[in-house]
């Protein structure tokens, strides 16, 4: 399962070498470039086709749309950080509840963001819940341990999206975290205080006058 921004998509079903792909979005005309594009590229697996589905919802219904124990693996690339509310937040304690429900156990969840804020703020979070990262990295492409970290997945980091290349053309390194979500044990929120981030998508400003965030 993967929710990411339109840009990056056809880069990521690309990465992805599992069989089945599930793409989230809400907007219709994103899914509708998606369905688009796989139908005149003719996106393969092996010697079968590719499964490939697109659901348009809002991410906080995405339990609704699967069985227990259906999905393997749940990729997060780019997410926006979503700084003023931690609930909102794809990696929070709320979200990885509704991943539970689907998600097999000790299911890997990967995140992939140029977010420093969102990636801090993931790593406070499995702290305070004695969950340990399989990898994590600042710099995904810098680092030269990260042709280790496609190990046990089914990613391919190698591969680097528009979005991906255009921020490292800014001197913004790409982040990565990879963990395994467990079934059972209760989840808490980190407590701690985080730099937000100082730019936004296309040169935006940052979001608040605030100087940190939880």
């Amino acid at each position: 399962m993967c929710q990411t921004h339109t840009c990056t998509l056809f880069h990521t079903i690309e990465a992805v070498q599992s069989y089945g792909f599930v793409y989230v979005r809400k907007r219709p005309l994103v899914v509708a470039l998606g369905m688009i594009h796989l139908r005149c590229h003719g996106l393969q697996y092996g010697h079968a086709p590719r499964i490939v589905r697109f659901p348009r919802t809002h991410i906080e219904f995405i339990d609704r749309f699967f069985a227990p124990n259906e999905v393997s693996e749940i990729l997060l690339t780019f997410s926006d950080p979503q700084m003023k509310k931690a609930t909102k937040r794809l990696t929070s304690t709320y979200f990885l509840e509704r991943y539970r429900r689907f998600l097999t156990d000790g299911g890997l969840i990967h995140l992939k963001t140029d977010s420093n804020f969102l990636y801090t703020y993931t790593e406070e979070m499995l702290k305070a819940n004695h969950l340990a990262p399989e990898c994590s990295t600042r710099d995904l492409y810098g680092d030269p341990n990260s042709s280790l970290f496609t190990l046990h997945s089914s990613l391919d980091l190698t591969i680097q999206t528009y979005y991906e290349q255009m921020w490292r053309e800014r001197g913004i390194p790409i982040k990565y975290l990879r963990f395994r979500l467990p079934h059972e044990g209760h989840l808490i929120e980190p407590d701690v205080e985080i730099p937000l981030d100082e730019y936004r998508s296309y040169g935006r400003n940052k979001r608040s006058g605030s100087e940190t965030g939880k």
